[in-house]
């Protein structure tokens, strides 16, 4: 995220002494003004002459200033000099230990120390244009650290101004006298990055999956080169995390997020009992690393939450995860993403043992693992039938109207009618895919023929192959019986007469997101010239579900 930060702020500091301000309006003449009260200093000139902020003059006499990666020869104090139009806020001189003013005063610092010092302190109290003080004011204002803080009548970011010391009018700004400092504090996502704690097994890893992006509405456009790409005289660059666009903008200092994050020990004993699901064999390329990325992965499925009131409807009786998905919960009845009264004792927040505060949200530090395999990335594998395209098989998708024993509909499902012309005893193969390591119990759900009283008989056969040759897993011949048209469908899904269930399979390798499957169910009809009066050929299927056996 470093990168991030300091290119954007560079870009806003530097891009500043281009910016002509409206600071002597009218307006605020007439609302600050009286008589011949009109300021002769500037923003440098007037702190200077404030003992008892001589801490951070000297600071801003010896830090300097970064456009990108490059170090510049104008410090801090010469921005306060220059004629751009700032407000500062002024950290005290006790407002920090003499150690730590040493170590931010220092005139042998290095770069990395001059990067440190104007971030995490000197960029962290000053804001571009005029942010006034009054008895009604309150305000989000962003620092040139990019981090917001929220300045009310009497403090900012709850540190109480000076009495008397605020909207002190200067040439070039404003300043504002504090009793005490404003705390830089890092983004969910610099706290998951740096935290010494998460650095190098979890932090290192979330950081690689970050690219680098032009800025294109606070990036100035200079035309269209030969190729028709845009070009940009001052370009910012913003860095872009390809993973967490998936689970929250926690980078954004515009957003709120909680994070619900295991300890470091519990983080380190959880990852070693989920990575076992997502052991590739060798035949497949890379499998450490797509070991690695999917376990974090599915360690991360309900760990952030949008905080916001559009991401939070109802907080303290329930709150989702950034994963969650109105029709998936719809569709499947199943509380995926949900968790009901987050901030009692035994809730999702209430149960944290500690608690990090960041500029965009808090982090929550559990040490029981507070979410469910079964409801995060343990679930079930569903092949619906009608989605699937079988070569050489006849087709034909079916509606069956639901009905309870009242013949009341309560329901409807698509089904596919299988069979193959001129043929009583075909195959039909249906390839899965995204299988983790483990035991599988396979589920097909089946209803009646409405047109064919008869039963059906049928082989699945259930089959895994780990490099050329597919082993058989389970194979058995059953009949599915014929069960009364206006009989409830829930009875088919409590696996009655028309559903099989396999004993439990176990796959010898995880084959999720690949490009091939390895796994497949396999139905056959099992009609021969002997029973073909007895058996039906026409097959409805409903679905195929693979459900994970838990143990």
């Amino acid at each position: 995220m470093k990168k991030f930060n300091l290119l954007r702020k560079a870009a806003w500091v530097t891009s500043a002494v281009l910016i002509l301000s409206s600071c002597e309006s009218d307006v605020w003449k007439e609302h600050y003004s009286t008589g011949d009260d009109v300021p002769t200093k500037n923003l440098a000139e007037t702190i200077e002459s404030m003992p008892e902020y001589s801490n951070f003059v000297k600071a801003l006499k010896t830090t300097y200033m970064f456009n990108g990666d490059k170090q510049l020869v104008k410090t801090y104090w010469d921005l306060l000099n220059e004629s751009q139009y700032l407000t500062v806020w002024l950290p005290s001189n006790d407002a920090i230990s003499a150690e730590k003013w040493a170590e931010y005063t220092n005139s042998d610092m290095d770069s990395k120390d001059h990067l440190k010092v104007g971030e995490e302190l000197i960029m962290n109290h000053i804001a571009r244009f005029s942010h006034t003080v009054g008895a009604s004011t309150k305000e989000k204002i962003t620092m040139l650290s990019e981090k917001s803080y929220r300045s009310n009548p009497d403090n900012i970011s709850d540190v109480q101004y000076m009495e008397n010391g605020t909207n002190i009018r200067c040439v070039n700004g404003i300043l504002h006298k504090l009793d005490g400092k404003i705390d830089y504090l890092p983004s969910i996502y610099e706290y998951l990055i740096s935290a010494p704690e998460y650095r190098e097994f979890f932090g290192k890893w979330l950081e690689q999956y970050t690219k680098l992006e032009i800025d294109e509405n606070k990036s100035v456009a200079s035309g269209v080169n030969d190729e028709g790409n845009m070009e940009y005289v001052d370009s910012v660059m913003i860095e872009k995390s390809i993973i967490m666009d998936k689970f929250g903008f926690i980078n954004s200092e515009d957003s709120t997020y909680a994070v619900i994050l295991p300890s470091p020990e519990l983080f380190r004993e959880r990852y070693d009992s989920i990575s076992k699901f997502y052991e590739y064999g060798e035949v497949q390329p890379g499998r450490d690393s797509l070991q690695q990325f999917y376990t974090f992965y599915a360690m991360m499925t309900d760990m952030f939450f949008n905080m916001s009131e559009t991401g939070q409807k109802s907080p303290e009786d329930s709150i989702v995860s950034t994963l969650f998905d109105k029709s998936e919960r719809m569709r499947e009845h199943l509380p995926y993403h949900v968790y009901y009264k987050p901030f009692e004792s035994d809730g999702i927040i209430g149960r944290s043992s500690s608690q990090v505060n960041c500029s965009n949200g808090e982090v929550y530090i559990v040490d029981e693992w507070p979410f469910v395999d079964s409801l995060t990335f343990l679930r079930p594998i569903k092949i619906e039938a009608e989605n699937v395209r079988l070569s050489g098989m006849v087709l034909n998708q079916r509606t069956v109207y639901l009905t309870d024993e009242d013949g009341k509909m309560i329901g409807m499902t698509r089904v596919m009618d299988i069979s193959k012309e001129g043929v009583k005893n075909w195959d039909a193969l249906y390839q899965v895919d995204n299988n983790l390591k483990g035991k599988y119990t396979v589920h097909l759900v089946f209803c009646p023929n409405q047109n064919d009283p008869r039963p059906y008989y049928l082989s699945p056969v259930v089959k895994y192959r780990v490099d050329s040759e597919a082993e058989v897993l389970y194979e058995h011949k059953i009949t599915v019986g014929r069960r009364k048209v206006n009989a409830p469908f829930e009875v088919c899904l409590n696996q009655k007469p028309d559903t099989i269930v396999t004993d439990a399979v176990e796959f010898k390798t995880c084959n999720y997101k690949t490009n091939v499957s390895r796994a497949s169910v396999t139905l056959t009809s099992s009609i021969s010239d002997n029973n073909v009066d007895k058996y039906s050929p026409n097959v409805w299927l409903d679905y195929i579900e693979l459900r994970p056996v838990i143990e």
